[in-house]
């Protein structure tokens, strides 16, 4: 399939030369403090930049900058609203819909090179920017690479015959993720909000985060649909 392809692109020597240096963020995510109750009674945030930022390695000259890369992968979830990747965060009383995809479906539709110009474009010329940038793209690779191997584990463990084909058990055994919102601004016109793919990475690796999204989005009475446009039931997912 394309999406195996896209995922796949990573070689065995590729995968095994960016995992020394990707280790580090791919552990620290996971390691990362999720929210303390679900739903979310008090703001909380996830941002790469200042996973980055926190490196024993980051020359101080470059820990502010970092935040610049809000823009490039970050979730804030709390009991008034919802917000990705820099944008401010939009009260729930204007979400029209969250709407859940499969996480490694997700990661797929987007591109790690378009990612890494963006990364570029975003962090100004210092001291440790060489490195920096080689750091959070490293940790983007190795973190594709652990969600294709979980949705390989997920498809052995399943089987191809409860599948229904080798296709359908091929590349969707991720967990769905709340990567995506329609809000409705101004005149009642909607707009629809996408994770980037570092945010959207970041859910896929950590399903409680997700999970936490979606209770509280339920909580507020926002809507929760599922890939194909129908509503999930409360418990259903991620």
């Amino acid at each position: 399939m394309e999406i195996g392809r896209r995922l796949g692109g990573l070689g065995a020597s590729a995968r095994s030369a960016v995992a020394a240096s990707g280790s580090w963020m791919v552990a620290r995510m996971s390691a990362y403090p999720g929210p303390v109750a679900v739903p979310v009674g008090e703001p909380w945030e996830f941002s790469v930049g200042a996973l980055i930022a926190r490196h024993p390695r980051v020359p101080k000259a470059l820990a502010k900058p970092l935040g610049a890369l809000d823009g490039l992968g970050s979730v804030r979830i709390g009991p008034e609203g919802l917000g990705f990747d820099g944008e401010d965060d939009v009260p729930w009383e204007k979400i029209v819909h969250i709407r859940l995809h499969n996480g490694v479906t997700a990661v797929a539709a987007h591109s790690i090179e378009a990612e890494s110009e963006r990364l570029r474009a975003l962090l100004p010329p210092l001291p440790g920017r060489r490195w920096a940038l080689g750091k959070i793209a490293g940790g983007l690779k190795t973190l594709v690479a652990k969600l294709r191997e979980r949705s390989a584990r997920r498809r052995d463990e399943n089987g191809s015959e409860e599948n229904g084909s080798e296709e359908n058990g091929s590349e969707e055994n991720g967990p769905d993720v709340a990567c995506e919102f329609v809000t409705r601004g101004l005149l009642g016109r909607e707009r629809t909000v996408r994770a980037c793919m570092y945010t959207t990475a970041f859910l896929a690796l950590r399903p409680d985060v997700s999970n936490a999204l979606v209770e509280t989005a339920r909580a507020a009475g926002v809507p929760v649909l599922g890939s194909y446009g129908t509503e999930e039931m409360a418990g259903g997912t991620p």
